[in-house]
């Protein structure tokens, strides 16, 4: 009778440690890393100038933005 109630048990736990995997991750929520971020726009300012001379010049300001719309502050305009 003895041998018996040990067996139960021991099928008990088998159970028990073959559901653990499965109880124990259902509710981890999956962080995808945001992807790299891609020059999509260029921001010129001002929208016009007037030259009032010859060979006068006037100064440009450039804002790249990425694919959701973030400056991105270190790419180059040329």
């Amino acid at each position: 009778m003895e041998r018996i109630a040990k067996q139960g048990s021991v099928g008990v736990a088998v159970v028990i440690l073959l559901l653990l995997p499965i109880v124990g991750c259902g509710d981890e929520e999956v962080v995808e890393p945001e992807p790299a971020p891609v020059p999509t726009t260029v921001e010129i300012t001002p929208d016009a100038v007037e030259l009032m001379s010859s060979g006068a010049t006037a100064g440009f300001n450039a804002v790249v933005r990425d694919q959701n719309g973030k400056p991105m502050p270190n790419a180059s305009v040329t």
